[in-house]
C-alpha cells in the first residue's frame, strides 16, 4: 500500500478532443525488524530489511470529453504511452539503491462534477502499466546492471484511484 500525488494538463482543440501530459509518482514504505539473513558460509545474521520505493510517470496523453445536456459535467478518457521510473532505496543489512525505467500505457476515465463555470471537482480512476524489465544495482559504491530473466521480470502497474479539483480556462 502507498499513496500517490500529481498533476495533468489538457489542451482541448474542440469541445471533445485534446492532448496533454501527465506526471504521477507513487510512492510506498516498509521496513521489518531481526530479519535472518544467512551467508553462504552458514552463518547467520539479523538486520534490517527496508523499501523506500517511488515510481514515477511521465506521459503525453490523447483526451476525449462528452458533456452532459447543461454542459456542465463531463465524462473523460485519456490515453498515452510515457516514460516510468522505478527507484528502490533499500536496505537488507546494507544500503542497496535498485533504479531502472521503461515505457508504460496510461489509461485513465474521470468524470467532472461542475461545480462553476470554471471549477470542477473532478474524481479520477487510472490504470498504468509498465514491467521493468532491467535494473542498476548500487551496494558499496559498486553499481551492475541487470537484466532480468523472463519469469522475474518486476511487474510496476497499477490502479490509482484520485480526487482533484479541475481549472477549466
Amino acid at each position: 500500500m502507498g499513496y500517490h500525488y500529481g498533476g495533468d494538463i489538457t489542451f482541448y482543440v474542440s469541445k471533445q478532443w485534446g492532448f496533454g501530459i501527465k506526471s504521477t509518482n507513487f510512492r510506498a514504505k516498509n521496513e521489518l525488524l531481526n530479519v535472518p539473513y544467512t551467508s553462504m558460509d552458514g552463518t547467520v545474521v539479523y538486520g534490517i530489511m527496508r523499501d523506500d520505493i517511488s515510481i514515477y510517470l511521465i506521459a503525453p496523453y490523447v483526451s476525449s470529453r462528452v458533456f452532459d445536456s447543461y454542459n456542465r459535467h463531463s465524462l473523460m478518457f485519456n490515453f498515452g504511452i510515457g516514460y516510468v521510473g522505478y527507484d528502490n532505496k533499500a536496505v537488507l543489512l546494507s544500503d542497496i539503491r535498485i533504479k531502472g525505467s521503461t515505457l508504460g500505457l496510461l489509461w485513465d476515465v474521470g468524470y467532472d462534477i461542475g461545480l462553476t463555470k470554471n471549477i470542477a471537482l473532478g474524481f479520477q480512476f487510472s490504470f498504468i502499466a509498465a514491467t521493468l524489465t532491467s535494473c542498476d544495482i548500487t551496494s558499496g559504491g559498486y553499481t551492475q546492471h541487470v537484466t532480468l530473466s523472463k519469469g522475474t521480470y518486476e511487474n510496476l502497474s497499477r490502479i490509482d484511484v484520485s480526487v482533484g479539483v479541475r481549472v477549466n480556462l
